[in-house]
């Protein structure tokens, strides 16, 4: 369990080589919010 929340508050330091933006520096923490956003919009639109 305290693996799960020592990679959490490491992402903010983890840069992330984006293919689509990639004129922009990027990192995970950013990356996964975005991505859990689009989840959740998806998942609230099938419900």
């Amino acid at each position: 369990m305290y693996h799960f929340f020592a990679m959490l508050s490491r992402m903010k330091n983890v840069n992330r080589w984006g293919l689509m933006r990639n004129t922009r520096r990027e990192n995970l923490c950013e990356h996964s919010f975005e991505t859990a956003v689009i989840a959740h919009a998806l998942a609230v639109l099938r419900n």
